[in-house]
């Protein structure tokens, strides 16, 4: 099984090289094609920080609930919990990291989901996603609209999101959270769907996603345990068929976010 999961990782390196060699870099540093919609109403300040502190409630929940399915099994080091409800996907990974680099990590997880270039390379090559930020309180805090489509089906993926950084009592957190508009129009004119062709077919998507850094407690005597990373969150799709995708793309993008985020600060030590 170790050697299984070695040839794997391997097998995910060699793919994720192709993907930056295959990368037109023209695409990459393209947002999207609308200017920021007369229809967004910025958040005030107090509403963010309310939806912060609400975020961080339901994952201290999100954590301790048992309601969840797993195989038992490690895929390279990572523990996986799933679960799939008719549409609707909940997971939670842990992997331990020696090395003690859970800022840095944090830092690189919040690009990835806020700018461009950084998002390119964590999709895969299926999926053809763009990402603007539409209001900025802070560096560590803004508000994103992201575009998924999906190359073989056709299907467009709309979610506009908070996406904060923070330090915890015992480490860091990255943290999304869908805030779609509620209004029909709205969603309409976001997502440009009166120009979109009929064959497309758009979806706005919940997304709830977090990443948490968490300090190992050292032992007396012993050396640094470094830090363990919970990746985890609640998917809302459209379909089943979909929600399906998702709960087999959690997997891949936890190797992803290793080979992008967690390899070149090991590479450089």
């Amino acid at each position: 099984m170790a050697l299984d999961n070695h040839r794997f990782f391997h097998l995910m390196l060699q793919l994720e090289y192709d993907h930056r060699e295959t990368t037109d870099h023209s695409v990459a540093k393209e947002l999207l094609n609308l200017d920021t919609p007369c229809s967004w109403r910025p958040l005030e300040e107090a509403v963010c920080l309310r939806i912060m502190k609400d975020s961080f409630v339901k994952i201290v929940t999100f954590f301790n609930s048992e309601d969840f399915i797993s195989s038992g099994l490690e895929i390279c080091g990572w523990r996986e919990k799933r679960k799939l409800v008719g549409n609707n996907v909940t997971f939670m990974l842990h992997k331990i990291f020696a090395k003690d680099c859970s800022e840095e990590l944090a830092t690189r997880s919040w690009e990835m989901r806020a700018i461009q270039d950084q998002v390119t390379r964590y999709f895969g090559h299926s999926l053809d996603v763009k990402v603007e930020v539409l209001q900025r309180f802070e560096n560590d805090v803004v508000v994103v609209r992201r575009k998924i489509k999906h190359m073989v089906d056709g299907w467009v993926h709309h979610t506009i999101y908070l996406l904060f950084r923070t330090k915890t009592p015992d480490g860091h957190l990255v943290c999304i959270r869908d805030m779609n508009p509620e209004d029909a129009d709205d969603l309409s004119l976001l997502s440009g769907s009166a120009t979109l062709a009929s064959s497309q077919c758009v979806i706005w998507s919940k997304a709830f996603i977090w990443w948490k850094f968490t300090n190992l407690p050292e032992v007396e005597g012993q050396l640094p345990r470094g830090f363990e990373v919970e990746y985890g969150g609640s998917l809302g799709s459209a379909t089943q068929t979909d929600a399906t995708f998702w709960i087999h793309e959690v997997i891949l993008l936890a190797l992803r976010w290793e080979n992008l985020v967690v390899g070149p600060l090991i590479t450089l030590d």
